[in-house]
């Protein structure tokens, strides 16, 4: 399966940087710090293809920090 065929992938290029993000809390009655990490990662092997269905549900269901406030988001690019 995914498991096994995931020993074939590699990532060969990647960046990230820090991004600070505020909002506004009605219940505390102020702007608070919500920042976090954003970047990208290109993978590398013999047969991809099997990934995009689990990275395609990835996009929809955000998969980092904040996912509720429409943060943790991803996007593939095939």
């Amino acid at each position: 399966g995914l498991v096994l065929a995931s020993e074939e992938v590699k990532m060969v290029r990647w960046g990230q940087e820090w991004m600070d993000l505020r909002r506004f809390s009605r219940r505390q009655g102020e702007r608070l710090k919500i920042g976090g990490v954003v970047g990208w990662v290109e993978f590398e092997g013999e047969d991809l293809s099997s990934f995009v269905p689990l990275l395609r549900l990835m996009e929809w269901v955000h998969v980092g920090k904040l996912g509720t406030m429409g943060l943790g988001q991803i996007k593939v690019e095939t």
